[in-house]
Formats: structure tokens, C-alpha cells, sequence
């Protein structure tokens, strides 16, 4: 006899829907699934420079929010409500900058699916149409050629290279800088060839 799936019921906080994810604020029940997930996902994670153990991101992640300068949300699966990832807006500010940095992961077992990239999407909208945010900013170590591939999809820039700016494994290290502006992405524009991450040979 086949297992019987039981679907999760649609949160009431749910802010922005996609086609196959939508994104809500996490709740403490979210606690060991978020946890599980991060578990599982260590080694997949690691080039990113996401470090910090799974309890501890879960208790940073669910104090963030409105009134904080950070908006976060899980990435859930529209089918079952399963939690795939999450996407965070830190550093809001507002006059004069009016600006905020991205911020992202996917759960291993969820990547190469295109989840984040819809997920992405849709985080990029809430800050340019929702927060009114004119400059996105994302920062990237410069191996992680996929997150770049990611970027430059959702129409980001690469504007060069921060010098020792994130503290990873007990030393700084250089991350890309990537921006989107309000008016490219209400025109669509896309980076051009040069503007695109080179995969290493």
C-alpha cells in the first residue's frame, strides 16, 4: 500500500506566490524541518560560506523582520508546503540609499531545479515593488559560479570585487559585488556577454 502524503495547509502569511514556491515568514514550529534541512545540506552549502550551525542560523533567521532592516522568508514548495530554501532583504535602508542586499540558499536536495530562481524572482519584485527599495545588491565569493549564473539570470551586474569583505572559517575573504537598479529591472534589461559570470576552465 503506497504512503499517504499529507499536504501542509497554505500559511495565511504567505507574501509573494510563483508558479511552484511561494515565500512566508518562518514560524517556530519550522524550527527541525529548517534544521534538517541545513543538516543535510552542510556540504552543499559550505562554498558558499554558510557556516553557522543549523540551530543557531534557525534562532538568527526567525528574530530578523520588519522594524529589524531585514525582511526573510522560507521557500516552500506549492505542492506540499515543503520548505526548499530561504531568501532574505538585509541592510534596508532608507533615504538616501534606499537599498537593500540579497541574500539566499537552496537545501541540496532541492538545487539545479529551478526553485530558486522563481524564488529569486520573486524576492527581487517584493523589494523593487513592495519596499521600493532603487538598488539591489548581492555579495558573492568568487568561486561560487553557480550563485553568478543565478544572478546574471535575474538580470544582476557584476560591479567588481570587495576586498576582504566577509569573515569565513576564521579569515576574510573577497566576495563580488552584483547590483540590480530599479529601472533596469522595470525595463527588463538583462546583463549583456561581458556583464556575465565566465565559468573556469
Amino acid at each position: 500500500m503506497a504512503a499517504r502524503i499529507v499536504l501542509k495547509k497554505q500559511p495565511a502569511r504567505v507574501v509573494a506566490r510563483g508558479l511552484r514556491v511561494w515565500l512566508r515568514p518562518p514560524e517556530p514550529e519550522d524550527e527541525a524541518e529548517f534544521t534538517a534541512l541545513r543538516r543535510a545540506s552542510r556540504a552543499f552549502l559550505a562554498p558558499s560560506g554558510i557556516a553557522a550551525s543549523p540551530s543557531r542560523a534557525f534562532r538568527l533567521f526567525l528574530q530578523q523582520g520588519p522594524g529589524t532592516g531585514r525582511e526573510r522568508w522560507l521557500v516552500c514548495s506549492k505542492a506540499d508546503g515543503e520548505i526548499l530554501g530561504a531568501v532574505s532583504l538585509q541592510a534596508i535602508r532608507g533615504e538616501p540609499f534606499h537599498s537593500a542586499v540579497i541574500g539566499y540558499w537552496i537545501g541540496a536536495v532541492h538545487a539545479r531545479q529551478g526553485y530558486m530562481g522563481e524564488a529569486l524572482s520573486l524576492a527581487v519584485r517584493r523589494a523593487f515593488r513592495g519596499l521600493g527599495v532603487n538598488r539591489l545588491e548581492a555579495d558573492v565569493l568568487p568561486e561560487n559560479t553557480a550563485s553568478k549564473r543565478l544572478l546574471a539570470r535575474a538580470g544582476f551586474v557584476r560591479e567588481g570585487t570587495a576586498r576582504e569583505f566577509v569573515r569565513i572559517d576564521g579569515g576574510f575573504r573577497d566576495h563580488e559585488r552584483w547590483a540590480l537598479l530599479a529601472r533596469d529591472f522595470a525595463r527588463g534589461v538583462r546583463p549583456t556577454r561581458a556583464q556575465r559570470p565566465q565559468s573556469r576552465k
